[in-house]
């Protein structure tokens, strides 16, 4: 999660060249019911020897895979656990990952050439407490934190092309030892599946064995479900502008924000490249994350521009809006002025969030764009930006691709033509939004939530 990492940005180093794959390695996806819920997404991926399910948080913005492990100090409890979806609860089984009941496992030690590497580039490290054995990792988030050490084990995906054929293939991922903070206190998922830049995520690894090319194509739907391939989308429309050369993140040169056509008058300063400036695109951040000196203009001009009816109001704190007709018609579109004349629009719903619906037919949209305070100027389009749009993040190119788009459709890709995975409508969060906001709706099992729970027992096997 960018906005979450403490770690400062690397200096790039020689990329190599992007290898010929055999296939598309295609993972299922699934996040909010809830359109204007802003909570994360999720995958599903099977790990070990034998094969155990572990449900983890598609992150863009950071580079590293990791699961809880057994043992574990402060990682939430496996086992099958109960989570607040506010409206109901639904019970889903947590899995820890245990190297010693894998037979394919291996602990990679402190003086593998990977892990040489890795702390070269500063993700990894052998600690004097371990007598210098494994190679170790600590990184640090915004809401908590993770310790472990790495290993090396068959991690399963689908490879799709005439047809859809199981393949495994060994990866190296973070075993989790320790976790603080929200890390510590979320049972919603097993671990972080890290897809960015650097060689260590595992897009990158599976690029090295020349399984996946440096190209993958992302599209996350508001409706819970989603796409994640491996490989380079060639829908129609698809608009690229150059990626920032980035150790650690898909950092882009943003110059300009307009609302309702009218460019907003922002310092060009506010969005220049550097270590601690510029505009990244994140998944693993949920809402989205204005530059200090761009937060207020962006405000004033949608305020400004919102029709007569819509009765803008603080809310602990938070700016929102009570209206009684649709977005489209109550809000402006947003659009974002990227180098090259790449333009993205942004709907009332990519920066709106649904709260509450009040007395008398009204309803309460918060603003879902939040300053960015602290000494990195930095902009982040989390998934409220990017959902129901098709993201292609082009590596081997060094371009980044976006175009509205269905992510129910078949997707078209380079010489194939692939159906969307699995649906699933499970609904996650990663974090409270508003812990005091006084909106409390009243918990229970309803047989929808019953139902719902079986439904996603049966598709993946828990």
């Amino acid at each position: 999660m960018a906005w979450d990492m403490a770690r400062h940005e690397i200096p790039v180093f020689g990329r190599a060249q992007g290898t010929k794959s055999t296939g598309l390695v295609e993972l299922p996806v699934f996040g909010s019911i809830n359109q204007y819920a802003g909570w994360p997404y999720l995958t599903r991926l099977q790990i070990g020897n034998p094969p155990t399910n572990f449900t983890l948080l598609i992150d863009t913005g950071s580079d590293t895979m990791w699961v809880s492990c057994t043992p574990c100090s402060g990682c939430p409890t496996s086992g099958l656990v109960s989570i607040d979806f506010s409206y109901f609860i639904i019970l889903l089984y947590r899995h820890s990952y245990n190297p010693k009941l894998s037979s394919s496992s291996s602990v990679i030690a402190c003086s593998d050439d990977w892990c040489h590497t890795s702390e070269r580039s500063g993700f990894a490290s052998c600690d004097a407490s371990d007598n210098h054995s494994r190679c170790g990792y600590n990184i640090m988030y915004g809401s908590g934190s993770t310790v472990g050490y790495y290993v090396s084990d068959q991690v399963s995906f689908d490879i799709i092309g005439d047809n859809v054929k199981r393949f495994s293939s060994s990866i190296i991922f973070g075993c989790s030892t320790m976790q603080s903070g929200g890390l510590a206190e979320t049972n919603e998922f097993d671990g972080i599946v890290g897809i960015g830049p650097n060689q260590e995520s595992p897009n990158s690894q599976l690029n090295s064995k020349g399984i996946a090319p440096l190209v993958f194509s992302l599209c996350l739907s508001t409706t819970g479900n989603g796409i994640l391939i491996l490989g380079e989308a060639v829908e129609p429309g698809i608009v690229y502008t150059p990626l920032v050369p980035s150790r650690n993140y898909y950092k882009l040169y943003l110059e300009s924000i307009a609302v309702n056509g009218q460019t907003l008058r922002i310092d060009s300063s506010v969005f220049e490249t550097s270590p601690d400036r510029g505009t990244i695109v994140d998944s693993g951040t949920t809402l989205a994350y204005l530059a200090d000196k761009a937060y207020d203009p962006f405000v004033d001009a949608i305020v400004a521009a919102v029709s007569p009816s819509v009765h803008p109001i603080e809310n602990n704190g938070d700016r929102c809006f009570l209206t009684s007709s649709s977005l489209a018609s109550s809000f402006p579109d947003a659009t974002l002025h990227f180098v090259g004349g790449a333009v993205m629009t942004v709907k009332p719903q990519n920066y709106l969030l649904s709260e509450v619906n009040m007395l008398g037919g009204q309803s309460m949209f918060c603003l879902g764009w939040k300053r960015k305070q602290g000494s990195q100027q930095i902009t982040i389009l989390g998934d409220i930006i990017i959902s129901n749009k098709l993201i292609v993040h082009d590596l081997d190119n060094m371009r980044l691709g976006w175009v509205e788009y269905n992510c129910k459709l078949k997707l078209h890709l380079t010489g194939l033509i692939c159906s969307q995975p699995v649906n699933v409508t499970t609904t996650h969060r990663w974090r409270k939004r508003h812990e005091n906001s006084g909106h409390r709706l009243y918990t229970v099992l309803t047989p929808s939530a019953i139902i719902l729970m079986l439904t996603h027992m049966l598709i993946f096997g828990i």
